[in-house]
């Protein structure tokens, strides 16, 4: 994406308003309306055609969305450091150690002058690299080493699967075919269960007496793949069924899952917001 050819300044001003920024990967066509997370009143009386236009093309534009308050957080405590007036940056650091730091933090400086106005830079120029690091991550903008790309989400109590067990009544078989199709050898071995570490995540067998025809459809976990129709292709090799075919449900998402020999449903999910 060429971003010499975007208003960068002006789409960092959009985002800390609370909009929702969307770039087209082609055309660099801007879209920007607010956040309905945030703005619930009238936002898609007034913005609606813009917000459709994007559902209908999700794959085909960059978000950049508002930071998350920990980035928010950091650009206050990097400015802090910088201030030269030692009296005044005591008081803000003694702002962002207690209690409601972001507004107290900003009733202190919005009392300043020149401060003030170092501020409003110094911030400015951090959100400029917030876009860019959505827009250019692999060049010189690396969000590793700037911020996050995160938004202001509450964090989770949950922090994802860990292990996800299928039953089966042949264990052997069992092994051959998930280590085919998964590519992988399982780490852990025992009489009656069998362990797969995928990218630090378990993919366990346990042997069971359950016939596969008596199995019940219920909750399906999703396997992350980087090609969702590679990973389709390869399963079919292996002899797995479409249990459903692969379906775009929005953001770019794309999702399928298949049946094993043994009735178990195994899903999977290209995400590329993840």
């Amino acid at each position: 994406m060429d971003i010499t050819k975007l208003d960068i300044n002006d789409i960092a001003q959009n985002i800390d308003m609370g909009m929702l920024c969307f770039i087209h990967r082609e055309t660099l066509e801007l879209i920007s309306y607010p956040d309905p997370n945030q703005f619930h009143d009238d936002v898609e009386e007034h913005w609606g055609e813009d917000m459709k236009k994007v559902a209908r093309n999700e794959d085909e534009y960059v978000c950049i969305r508002k930071m998350g308050s920990s980035n928010s957080f950091r650009i206050m405590e990097d400015y802090t450091k910088t201030i030269k007036n030692k009296k005044l940056q005591g008081k803000l650091e003694q702002a962002l150690e207690n209690r409601k730091p972001f507004r107290n933090w900003k009733y202190i400086i919005d009392d300043q002058g020149e401060e003030r106005e170092e501020w409003f830079k110094f911030k400015q120029a951090r959100m400029e690299t917030w876009v860019r690091c959505h827009l250019d991550p692999q060049e010189k903008y690396d969000p590793e080493t700037l911020y996050e790309l995160e938004t202001d989400e509450p964090e989770p109590i949950i922090f994802g699967l860990r292990t996800t067990i299928y039953t089966v009544n042949d264990l052997e078989k069992a092994k051959n075919w998930y280590s085919a199709a998964f590519n992988i050898s399982p780490y852990f071995e025992s009489e009656d269960y069998l362990g797969f570490n995928i990218n630090d995540f378990e993919l366990g067998l346990q042997l069971s007496d359950i016939k596969p025809e008596s199995k019940v459809e219920r909750a399906i976990s999703y396997w992350a793949v980087d090609g969702i129709e590679r990973a389709m292709e390869d399963m079919n090799i292996v002899g797995a069924k479409v249990h459903k075919p692969i379906t775009k449900v929005g953001r770019g998402i794309k999702r399928a899952s298949i049946i094993d020999p043994w009735n178990n449903i195994i899903g999977l999910i290209y995400n590329p917001n993840f």
